[in-house]
């Protein structure tokens, strides 16, 4: 992909790399959002958590990034397992790209893309493997953090929604509602903010974490729409540009079919699906 970008003489993508660990989060924070066109309320508009993911993912695509989810090895039937890695960045300032494991719950799906959106700022490429949501132990890490969860949980917003719920036993129902954010993600930031203490967070994410397990347990027997998760499995902003260099020539059917371990009438009827 970088080979074929650099061809086409595209501009490097100027976010890439802009910060470094001496820069605040919020700093980092807030030059994501100008980039992706993030309002700091942008959940609020949105009606649910897949909604939300989908809609970063689109910001993300449209600034120039390469993102896919996948919890499968290619097309196949072995799992990924969410306990090795729950995602990885490739950091380039042509096509830095963002691997999520789609085997992972939704809460850790949200946050480890934000996070692997923070490290394309500062251009550290890494996997994501945080256990617990728990505080890391490097400085890059503990930016990414800082900045993801100010990007999906803003300070000023969560202080301003706390104080209308802050006495009611079922605050987290109402604040994952306002934020389209998972339950998990909205405990963490107010352990960061120092509202809830660590016992209060673990105690909660053991038995959030328990709940997703087993309710992915029951799931797993049903894998849902080939070309409904395949856009997701190899990245729409992936699949056009390959598609796009396959029209002009300059790339080959089958190198076109390896990429995107989509062959034959596949590719053509998952081009259609995803042009309709």
């Amino acid at each position: 992909m970088v080979d074929y970008l650099a061809s086409e003489q595209y501009d490097e993508l100027p976010f890439v790399g802009k910060f470094s660990t001496a820069n605040n989060y919020q700093t980092i924070a807030n030059d994501i959002r100008n980039t992706l066109q993030l309002p700091i309320n942008w959940s609020q508009f949105l009606a649910d958590k897949d909604a939300a993911l989908k809609y970063l993912i689109t910001k993300a695509e449209d600034a120039g990034i390469y993102v896919a989810i996948n919890g499968v090895l290619g097309n196949s039937s072995k799992n990924l397992n969410p306990q090795e890695f729950k995602g990885f960045v490739l950091s380039n300032k042509l096509a830095p790209y963002i691997f999520i494991n789609g085997k992972d719950y939704p809460a850790a799906k949200i946050f480890t893309f934000m996070h692997e959106l923070a490290h394309i700022w500062l251009d550290k490429s890494a996997a994501f493997d945080i256990e617990r949501f728990l505080p890391a132990n490097t400085d890059t890490e503990k930016l990414c953090d800082a900045v993801a969860a100010e990007l999906l949980v803003a300070k000023e917003v969560l202080l301003t929604e706390w104080k209308k719920v802050e006495k009611q036993h079922n605050h987290l129902d109402y604040l994952e509602r306002f934020f389209k954010v998972s339950k998990i993600v909205i405990a963490r930031r107010l352990l960061d903010l120092n509202i809830y203490s660590k016992e209060q967070f673990f105690g909660f994410y053991n038995a959030y974490k328990a709940y997703w397990d087993n309710k992915k347990e029951n799931e797993e027997s049903g894998g849902g729409s080939f070309y409904y998760n395949q856009p997701y499995r190899v990245g729409i902003k992936f699949f056009e540009t390959v598609n796009t260099a396959t029209q002009s020539g300059k790339l080959l059917y089958t190198d076109a079919y390896k990429l995107t371990n989509l062959y034959g009438a596949t590719f053509s009827k998952f081009k259609t699906h995803l042009q309709g």
